[in-house]
């Protein structure tokens, strides 16, 4: 049980601490640590505006080693049994796949943690064993949001949550010109360009060329090229 605990307070408080703790904007001359790692280290795992069970580990090594600190900080500083070691490690492995399928029961049970994903600056705990967002204000019901449509938060809270397209600061890899901002093109030309030098695909009828998105790509290239030269 007291890893259980251990697991969950760590991790709001990694993951607080990794976001913006007073405006987005700020950097490290302001004082604001949250919003300098946010911008060069956990925005990565944001780029994942809705997100899959795949998601959950998909991030900067910083973050990495921010998050599985949990499991290897403890036995630097008291004794830990191998056990207790091994249940941490595994379920920093294992919890993500269900916190990011963005379902309700019966899937894993992450809808509140979607919401983290699309508004950014909410719910960045877990509701068990300690809900520390609804303790600071940061809580966002999702069956709220789902019977109403509407979203209620603190005024801090709401204040600083936005869409992915917000700013300039939360623009996706991906922001790069495309080439249907010149011309229209047909789907045989786009068919056209389907290798790993020169691949475009169509999203929501906009001819993208992701060529040099391909390696940043959370999921891999594989995510991309099965699609080359066709219609996601």
């Amino acid at each position: 049980m007291g890893v259980t605990y251990w697991r969950e307070i760590h991790f709001y408080f990694i993951h607080r601490m990794i976001h913006p703790w007073w405006d987005r904007r700020n950097g490290l001359l302001d004082g604001d640590l949250g919003a300098f790692l946010y911008r060069h280290v956990h925005s990565l795992h944001h780029k994942s505006y809705n997100p899959g069970p795949w998601s959950g580990l998909s991030m900067h090594p910083v973050e990495h080693l921010f998050y599985y600190s949990c499991a290897t900080l403890p036995p630097l500083l008291i004794t830990v049994h191998p056990l207790h070691f091994l249940y941490c490690k595994f379920h920093c492995d294992i919890a993500p796949i269900g916190g990011h399928d963005g379902l309700d029961a019966p899937g894993g049970g992450g809808d509140f943690h979607w919401l983290h994903h699309a508004k950014f600056e909410c719910n960045y705990g877990v509701p068990f064993p300690f809900n520390f967002d609804k303790l600071f204000g940061t809580f966002v019901d999702y069956e709220e949001y789902k019977r109403t449509g509407q979203i209620t938060a603190s005024e801090k809270c709401a204040r600083l949550m936005h869409d992915p397209d917000n700013s300039e600061l939360d623009a996706a890899l991906l922001a790069q010109p495309s080439p249907s901002e010149d011309r229209v093109f047909q789907a045989e030309e786009v068919a056209k360009h389907n290798t790993r030098s020169d691949c475009w695909i169509i999203v929501n009828g906009r001819v993208l060329n992701v060529t040099d998105f391909i390696s940043k790509h959370p999921g891999g290239e594989m995510a991309i090229m099965i699609y080359a030269g066709k219609d996601a």
